[in-house]
């Protein structure tokens, strides 16, 4: 397989994420996720950048690299021009490629993101469509959204939405040929080879 980091440095995005860090801090004193969780954004760059095959490793089969909400608030705070949450994506897709993501929990849940706003995607072209979240499935919604579902052929003309109407608006069905277009570009991509490896 090569080293972990041979194989970070062959993703495109990484001569852009990691110049040179210094271990100033500021990534992680205005990071959001770092109020949140035991993440913190110098640490993985002072890893990667060690280039310590375990510790890399140890950090693609962990929580902590899908804490990064992908703000990128690191990018227009750091001196050095270092990008972490970029560098945060590439660790995600190689964690991703090699199966380590599926040992944590929250990279776990990539799978049910693929299955569910990956899926809507290819099927409906919208990643959230009121026809695709069930407030039965999503408790966290909360009683007004069950409301807005319910009434949404009624209240989308109120806003504006064209819902599941032909022409142009927010909500609007996606016409065939577009369908047709967005699916090859998918598969063109890259993004359906992805798709199976994430879901094997």
């Amino acid at each position: 397989m090569g080293s972990l980091l041979e194989k970070l440095k062959q993703d495109f995005r990484f001569d852009d994420a990691l110049k040179a860090c210094m271990n100033c801090g500021i990534c992680t004193a205005i990071c959001p996720a770092a109020e949140f969780y035991d993440y913190d954004p110098r640490k993985i760059c002072d890893t990667v950048q060690r280039g310590d095959e375990d510790e890399i490793e140890q950090l693609m089969r962990s929580d902590t690299i899908w804490y990064c909400g992908q703000c990128l608030s690191c990018k227009t705070r750091c001196p050095r021009g270092n990008v972490p949450g970029l560098l945060i994506s590439v660790l995600r897709t190689v964690s991703q490629e090699l199966g380590y993501f599926a040992e944590s929990r929250r990279g776990g849940q990539q799978r049910e993101l693929m299955r569910g706003v990956g899926q809507n995607i290819l099927d409906i072209g919208y990643c959230v469509h009121p026809d695709r979240v069930n407030p039965e499935r999503h408790p966290e919604q909360g009683p007004v959204w069950e409301w807005y579902v319910k009434n949404i052929k009624e209240l989308a003309p109120k806003f504006g939405a064209n819902y599941n109407g032909a022409g142009p608006g927010a909500l609007r069905k996606i016409d065939d040929e577009t369908m047709k277009e967005l699916r090859e570009i998918f598969k063109v991509t890259g993004g359906e080879k992805f798709r199976d490896i994430v879901l094997k």
